[in-house]
């Protein structure tokens, strides 16, 4: 599905399909419906019957397939915890999940097989940043040397933790953040009680985060600038590791080139 704030950015991306790239980056702010944009993608791709505007139809095969998570040629990579590998439920609190290298052989040996529709084969990484050191190595591999008709859609939501070399073998793409209006128009949709004063509460929780933190953060910013060598752990402020003075950054494009220290 595309949310209404990617209309224009679905616009942007079908001028480019008569030169497809071998791999796509979607970067983009957290919480914008990067991972939903690339699915969409993919379904389009992989649809039999395009319909206006190269929308998926919906109701041929590879659409049926597509949504219910059984296409032969589609696979999505995306990292799991020890028990969810075994089948357990996950427990609350644990290390952020990876993906690791044990996953990315298999898609690699998915991508030199024939594709069962005569068509493209597509592979989904989401978060891209979550590869393992190991990972990351095995898919730069075949980024460098792609098989044919084989497309990688990689979702990132801090795209400077990826490989330079990664980066540079994708056509980044950037997505569209929500304006409040529209933001406001889709939680009413979804039937959010009280729409304006959630929007609005979340919204001034980011002003009030951004105004406290500025201050110092700008002075690190120039102290690493001034001191490139300096360790982090001497430029940085303690706060900046919480999540609640740190996302707002990224949010914004703050600090793109610095948070890769910091997780």
């Amino acid at each position: 599905m595309l949310f209404p704030w990617q209309q224009q950015d679905w616009q942007r991306l079908n001028a480019e399909r008569a030169r497809l790239p071998n791999a796509w980056l979607f970067i983009g702010p957290a919480g914008t419906g990067k991972l939903e944009f690339a699915l969409h993608l993919a379904q389009s791709l992989l649809c039999e019957q395009l319909q206006a505007d190269h929308q998926p139809c919906g109701q041929c095969e590879g659409c049926r397939w597509f949504e219910h998570g059984t296409h032969p040629d589609f696979r999505r990579l995306s990292p799991q915890t020890e028990e969810e590998e075994e089948g357990k439920e996950a427990k609350p609190g644990r290390k952020l999940p990876l993906i690791k290298i044990e996953a990315v052989r298999q898609v690699i040996e998915f991508a030199h097989l024939t594709a069962h529709r005569a068509g493209q084969r597509i592979v989904v990484v989401e978060p891209a940043e979550n590869l393992n050191p190991a990972a990351a190595n095995a898919l730069l591999k075949i980024l460098e040397e792609p098989p044919q008709d084989v497309l990688f859609l990689l979702v990132a939501q801090a795209a400077q933790r990826l490989l330079p070399t990664i980066r540079s073998r994708c056509r980044q793409f950037p997505l569209s953040a929500p304006s409040p209006a529209q933001a406001l128009d889709w939680l009413r949709q979804q039937g959010v009680s009280n729409a304006e004063a959630e929007l609005a509460h979340n919204g001034a929780r980011r002003c009030s985060t951004m105004t406290r933190c500025w201050p110092s953060c700008a002075a690190s910013l120039s102290m690493a600038w001034a001191n490139p060598r300096l360790p982090a752990s001497s430029i940085w402020p303690s706060w900046w590791t919480s999540r609640s003075c740190r996302w707002p950054f990224r949010w914004a494009g703050w600090a793109n080139g610095c948070t890769i220290w910091l997780v």
